[in-house]
């Protein structure tokens, strides 16, 4: 048995046109493609390629079950039992494969990710669906937060707000009446590649105007941020928004070094399963019987 870590993304496609497909509908017209017997498209980054594999649609076709593969073609050395190592012998149009197992569930557009440290990153993922646009708007998969921070800080006072930033990918999105916008500007015409930012009062008792919780939702739904801690009125200590994301783990059945996908898909279900409370109160959905 192997445990693996489980993260939890909301996928959105930032300017998108209207008529431009849905991340549902490029995922599954990727999964026809390959149905119909094509090979899988393939993404190239950093001397490296990835696919989508595996592909297989469930659920009366509300859920899409598949596989993010890194393709190397540098093998790695085998441990013997007594410490030493020995080449894998590959042919030449042989290869190695690294994996990330996922859940695509359509309708919420939620993205169950097992994480792998010896495979892909999210951004990967990312990617490789914004490739699939043809670039003609960007995929970002965001963590899921946990409702119980974002109604701690409704019901709240802000006293201090620290936000780190990554330069922004779309110059275009910014929106003259929003002061976070502002800040983007200046991280942009610097030419800065991250920017850290804080704010608060120094008064007794009292906190920022409530303006800043607008600023703060939208700063969460923004894919340049990486950091955002807010500490509120009465409250020692800062609220980590980033980390309040939902995860999950799981534990999957090996076959030898590998993981039996059987297993793992099933255990993949399972964490949403046990995370289905949060994940209904962050989309806003009752019991989500009908998601």
């Amino acid at each position: 048995m192997k445990r693996f870590g489980v993260r939890f993304y909301v996928g959105n496609a930032e300017a998108a046109a209207e008529g431009e497909p849905t991340i549902s509908q490029l995922l599954i017209a990727e999964h026809q493609r390959q149905a119909e017997g094509q090979q899988p498209t393939q993404l190239e980054q950093d001397r490296q390629r990835y696919e989508l594999r595996d592909l297989r649609l469930t659920q009366n076709g509300q859920v899409l079950l598949g596989v993010l593969a890194v393709l190397r073609d540098d093998a790695p050395n085998i441990r013997e039992a007594n410490g030493g190592e020995r080449r894998i012998e590959l042919g030449d149009d042989e290869g190695v494969i690294e994996k990330n197992h996922f859940l695509f569930r359509c309708s919420r557009s939620l993205l169950i990710w097992q994480v792998n440290g010896r495979a892909s990153h999210i951004s990967r993922m990312e990617r490789f669906v914004t490739g699939l646009t043809g670039a003609r708007f960007t995929v970002t998969f965001d963590d899921v937060l946990d409702r119980n921070a974002i109604a701690r800080l409704h019901d709240g006072v802000v006293r201090r707000l620290k936000v780190r930033l990554a330069a922004p990918q779309n110059a275009q999105a910014y929106d003259a009446d929003d002061w976070s916008d502002d800040v983007l500007r200046v991280l942009q015409g610097a030419g800065a590649t991250t920017i850290s930012v804080e704010v608060g009062i120094r008064r007794r008792g009292q906190g920022l105007r409530d303006t800043v919780k607008a600023a703060i939702h939208d700063f969460l739904n923004r894919a340049e941020t990486r950091a955002i801690d807010v500490k509120l009125l009465g409250e020692e200590n800062f609220i980590d928004l980033m980390a309040d994301r939902v995860q999950d783990s799981i534990q999957v059945q090996m076959v030898g070094l590998y993981p039996d996908e059987t297993s793992i898909f099933a255990e993949l279900e399972r964490a949403y399963d046990r995370r289905r409370p949060q994940l209904d109160a962050f989309f806003g959905v009752g019991d989500g019987t009908l998601d």
